[in-house]
């Protein structure tokens, strides 16, 4: 690392460069390798400690999340929001948590196997599920409640509107009576 001194005229206290002298390709042949043909894959040097990473880091955001819920669940009065929410925790808490034993299943086999494809997949597949739980609790649910909420109100004022006609209408007629 360099430090070099503010350009003259310069409103910056300090400015950082970072100067690395060795090329970038260097670092990243000490976690990767590739021993198969040109184009092939590239394998990673330590997929264990990539899982180890990844599941601490699954471990850590899994908490957090599930703590966020909690306080949010204390604070929420009404049932069926409740209940999204504690579906929207499982389904994080769901997610997260497979992907990180199948990738950790998947160390076993080469990224060619039948097997490692299908744990792959099945990566995805705990993904995708969480992103649909998340779109429909977080998107879809809302607005068809305030689409209802709208048409609910819409009905109640067209029925209170005719009711206050009638009353009015009653009212003038009973008036131009007396």
């Amino acid at each position: 690392m360099t430090l070099l001194p503010p350009p003259s005229g310069s409103s910056w206290h300090r400015v950082f460069f970072f100067v690395f002298f060795q090329s970038k390709e260097a670092k990243f042949h000490e976690f990767v390798h590739n021993d198969l043909p040109m184009g092939a894959a590239v394998l990673c040097a330590y997929p264990l400690l990539g899982t180890i990473i990844f599941g601490i880091f699954g471990i850590v955001y899994v908490l957090s999340f599930l703590i966020s819920c909690w306080r949010v669940v204390s604070l929420v009065i009404n049932k069926r929001l409740r209940f999204r929410v504690y579906t929207l925790g499982i389904a994080v808490l769901f997610a997260v948590s497979m992907q990180v034993l199948l990738l950790g299943i998947s160390e076993s086999w080469q990224p060619n196997d039948p097997i490692f494809e299908g744990l792959t997949f099945g990566m995805f597949l705990s993904v995708l599920a969480c992103a649909v739980v998340a779109e429909c609790i977080l998107v879809i649910r809302p607005i068809a409640d305030a689409l209802a909420l709208e048409a609910g109100m819409s009905s109640r004022l067209d029925s209170s509107s005719r009711f206050h006609r009638g009353v009015d209408v009653h009212v003038n007629t009973s008036s131009q009576l007396g």
